[in-house]
């Protein structure tokens, strides 16, 4: 592995979702898509890379 050279880069991500939810996690989950990360200026540093 050349520790300068570009390349691509891949990631294997196992995501789990659960079946059932608690009433305070639904709540959770509705306030995470009301939330303005998309708007943040930290969120478009990340989406240049991906």
């Amino acid at each position: 592995m050349n520790s300068g050279g570009k390349g691509d880069m891949y990631i294997v991500l196992n995501v789990i979702t659960p079946k059932k939810l608690s009433r305070d996690q639904k709540k959770l989950f509705e306030s995470l898509t009301k939330s303005d990360l998309d708007d943040s200026r930290e969120f478009d540093r990340i989406k240049k890379y991906l």
